[in-house]
């Protein structure tokens, strides 16, 4: 394609952009997740906010490290069952 030809795909799209969208859209947030992320910091204390600050500054060497090992999948499956077999077990226990 010319570059021409792009450029008048590209500003088509513009065009078309806000037609497509509604406000209501717009509002809601992309995912729930990203709605409960946001909510966080403002309802949070200040004090709250440093401990996290600190404890992720803390265990990014720990992400970086963990992203340099292969894990097997098979151990990843098994580490979750072992511990869902613990957790079973003590509520069973406790009961």
């Amino acid at each position: 394609m010319s570059k021409s030809t792009l450029e008048l795909k590209w500003n088509n799209f513009l065009k078309s952009l806000p037609r497509s969208l509604s406000l209501g859209k717009l509002n809601e947030p992309v995912l729930p997740l990203y709605h409960d992320i946001q909510q966080g910091p403002d309802e949070s204390s200040s004090s709250a906010i440093q401990t996290d600050i600190r404890r992720f500054v803390r265990e990014v060497p720990k992400i970086e490290e963990l992203k340099k090992r292969k894990v097997d999948v098979y151990q990843h499956v098994s580490s979750k069952y072992k511990g869902a077999e613990r957790l079973r077990a003590n509520i069973y226990n406790s009961i």
